[in-house]
């Protein structure tokens, strides 16, 4: 869904690009996965992006993508 640019197989175009999304901070990050309607990335539709990560995930997963997003 997403394209970024360290992972060469991640090409999406549903999602904007997360490339750089680090700079943007932890909760930033945080919130855009478990309540992905508080920010609409400019260009892109409400509803888009599945609003149950939150639960789907546990706490551990969560931190490991957060963290991992934290180094694009």
């Amino acid at each position: 869904c997403h394209s970024i640019e360290s992972i060469p197989q991640a090409v999406g175009q549903v999602g904007p690009a997360l490339t750089g999304i680090g700079t943007k901070g932890e909760a930033f990050i945080r919130t855009s996965i478990v309540e992905p309607s508080a920010v609409i990335a400019e260009g892109f539709d409400d509803g888009l992006m599945p609003n149950n990560f939150g639960t789907l995930l546990s706490s551990s997963q969560l931190d490991t993508l957060v963290n991992f997003l934290l180094t694009q």
